[in-house]
């Protein structure tokens, strides 16, 4: 009977460590995927205020070793949502006023998604990979597919930005531009340097004439 005893408790222990490591695992929301050194990185999703912006030089072709420009952008945290980031890993609160790099710019955007891709002779593109041509069964090895990449050009007001498409569909995405008091909804990853991708803007409300 003591024996028993032991194994119900031994089996509960095990269950709450495997509930405890589940918790604990962020929940990735559909709002795109993240760069490979972000995969298993912490996040949090933030409300934030722009309080001040730095315009890099825009250059006509936008041809440079990192995508041009390379604006910044100070934001004042408003609120902060820690799902992604349970060990509150990543040192930002509210009220805080933090610079960020923007990897698509201040200025509008559109991010257009029509690189196709690319496989090895032999190989052949499947789902979201490379397959060896004609293999069948699980232990037919995948690849990474390879990306002509593009520059970033500009077109009728706005940076155009090329990244790679899974489908055969040419879709895109619109950023509207950022300006001072401007209010964003954005993830910020826990990967040094902070910086930050796409964005979402919060509408603000107009009051007898006022914007709030």
């Amino acid at each position: 009977m003591e024996q028993k005893y032991y194994w119900i408790i031994g089996i509960i222990i095990v269950l709450a460590i495997i509930g405890m490591v589940f918790i604990s695992t962020p929940f990735q929301k559909d709002i795109g995927e993240p760069e490979p050194q972000m995969a298993l990185a912490p996040y949090v999703d933030v409300e934030a205020t722009v309080t001040s912006l730095f315009l890099d030089d825009l250059h006509s072709d936008c041809e440079a070793p990192a995508v041009c420009p390379i604006d910044r952008v100070t934001l004042r945290i408003d609120k902060i949502n820690r799902t992604g980031d349970p060990s509150n890993t990543i040192n930002l609160d509210v009220g805080d006023e933090t610079e960020f790099s923007l990897k698509y710019s201040a200025r509008p955007a559109k991010l257009r998604y029509d690189l196709q891709p690319n496989c090895p002779d032999g190989w052949v593109f499947e789902g979201s990979g490379c397959m060896q041509e004609g293999c069948e069964g699980p232990e037919c090895s995948v690849s990474s597919p390879q990306y002509d990449e593009k520059p970033a050009e500009l077109e009728g007001g706005y940076i155009i930005y090329h990244l790679p498409e899974r489908t055969d569909e040419v879709t895109e995405e619109i950023l509207l531009g950022l300006e001072e008091n401007s209010k964003i909804k954005v993830r910020i990853w826990g990967v040094h340097p902070f910086g930050i991708g796409k964005y979402e803007l919060i509408p603000t409300k107009i009051l007898h004439g006022f914007s709030l």
